[in-house]
């Protein structure tokens, strides 16, 4: 008997009951229906009879990458922003990012490093003294003394590791956080008090403390910022006793190993003035200016000392 192509001829629904109905020749002497619900069905008969084989699961789409929260998107600009931005570009970010975190501690340390990491020391320091009180750790006070020391406000980071050793926080002082503040407090000292004295006193201290730095346990960059950091402390040494030649061989090699070492180049324009190299301060100063916000505090010392 012909089949009803207008009927399922395995549920026998008729095609109005049914989503689709697929019409074909059965051996080409009649027409035949099924219905979809059908072909699923008979396809999965099959697969379990093992007359044919399953087809492989459509692989996965990979997950969607995660929407850039606002706080994460404002600190990739300040990444993204060329190093001799102005600084009231940076600040404005600052102040947007300090509204999102809205006191988290540990969202102003990470906006505090962009922040240090673009040369916008002020606002770096702006943003770590929003961290409450009751959370800070050494390492922000650890920071705060570098941003002072390269804005030239020796006397407030020499101050802020003073709170350190004498606040609460003295007890839980690491060897590696012990050694970081002494260093921070060397070179502030010899921005704010360059006497003859304290020279030899910072030196006698800086070369007891030097060998100790590879077996404190520290993170090798972290180590490595203190072996910057006692190049930095012995030309300034060098400096204060005017021992200006010194300090300009020191830099120089350090430049050679370190060759983006901002405050290398800074100390150095202030030897090579010194020594009245104007030509050769000149053109460490405008190497240095490529890498250091417009405006900033960090630019105007630089400016200062190549005058």
């Amino acid at each position: 008997m012909p089949g009803d192509p207008q009927m399922c001829a395995f549920c026998a629904r008729p095609k109005a009951q049914v989503r689709n109905l697929i019409a074909g020749d059965a051996l080409g002497t009649f027409s035949v229906g099924i219905c979809e619900a059908c072909v699923g069905q008979s396809y999965d008969l099959l697969v379990q009879s093992g007359a044919i084989a399953a087809k492989p699961a459509p692989a996965a789409a990979p997950p969607a990458a995660p929407a850039m929260d606002a706080a994460s998107a404002l600190r990739a600009s300040i990444r993204a922003m060329p190093r001799s931005v102005d600084v009231k570009a940076l600040h404005a970010l600052a102040q947007a990012g300090m509204t999102l975190a809205a006191g988290n501690a540990a969202q102003l340390r990470i906006l505090a490093y962009d922040l240090g990491n673009a040369m916008d020391f002020e606002d770096a320091l702006m943003v770590r003294g929003a961290i409450a009180p009751f959370e800070r750790l050494v390492a922000d006070s650890l920071a705060e003394t570098a941003y002072h020391s390269r804005i030239g406000n020796a006397r407030e980071g020499f101050a802020v590791v003073e709170r350190v050793l004498e606040g609460p926080l003295a007890s839980k002082i690491t060897p590696g956080e012990a050694a970081a503040l002494g260093m921070g407090k060397m070179y502030a000292q010899l921005g704010a008090t360059p006497w003859d004295n304290d020279v030899r006193a910072v030196e006698a201290e800086l070369t007891a403390l030097t060998p100790k730095l590879p077996t404190l346990g520290l993170d090798a960059n972290f180590v490595r910022a203190l072996q910057n950091q006692v190049v930095h402390i012995r030309a300034r040494a060098a400096m204060t006793q005017h021992r200006d030649a010194d300090a300009i061989r020191m830099l120089t090699q350090q430049l050679v190993e370190r060759e983006l070492d901002l405050e290398a180049l800074v100390l150095l324009v202030e030897a090579y003035v010194r020594t009245g190299d104007h030509a050769s301060a000149a053109r460490a100063r405008e190497k240095a200016m490529k890498h250091i916000p417009v405006n900033s505090a960090y630019a105007a010392r630089l400016g200062a000392a190549g005058r």
